[in-house]
């Protein structure tokens, strides 16, 4: 009978032990949880605090582009008479740098430049002797 008490508070003694650790297994557990919930929530904080600046940031840009557009469009007829008078004085540059481009010496039909040798030192052998 001593043996079938002992065995007894053995199993009883395990399945105790197998409680108390599932118990603080779930604590654990639940601590992580929400450990994890709260940088999640963190996180999302931040970036709807990004996403709410970069909505300011566009709303502006529009803003600014609206304002540029419509200075632009009051503009616009001076504007284009000094872009066409850049694109003619453009236009007589390029004609004038073509005109240089033929007065320059052009390569040979091979492509390469005419080069001569490098002239050989007379005493180069001399030297390897003395």
């Amino acid at each position: 009978m001593n043996t079938l008490s002992s065995i007894v508070v053995i199993v009883l003694c395990l399945v105790l032990q197998g409680i108390v650790l599932h118990i603080a297994y779930r604590r654990k557990f639940a601590a992580e949880q929400t450990i994890q919930q709260a940088a999640r929530l963190h996180f999302q904080q931040a970036m709807n605090g990004k996403l709410e600046q970069t909505k300011r940031q566009i709303r502006q840009l529009q803003s600014d582009l609206k304002t540029a557009r419509q200075q632009l469009q009051q503009h616009g007829t001076n504007d284009a008479a000094s872009v066409r008078g850049d694109s003619e004085a453009r236009q007589a540059l390029e004609r004038e740098l073509d005109n240089a481009t033929s007065l320059r010496s052009s390569l040979p039909l091979h492509g390469f430049a005419d080069t001569q040798p490098a002239p050989q030192d007379p005493q180069n052998g001399t030297l390897l002797f003395r």
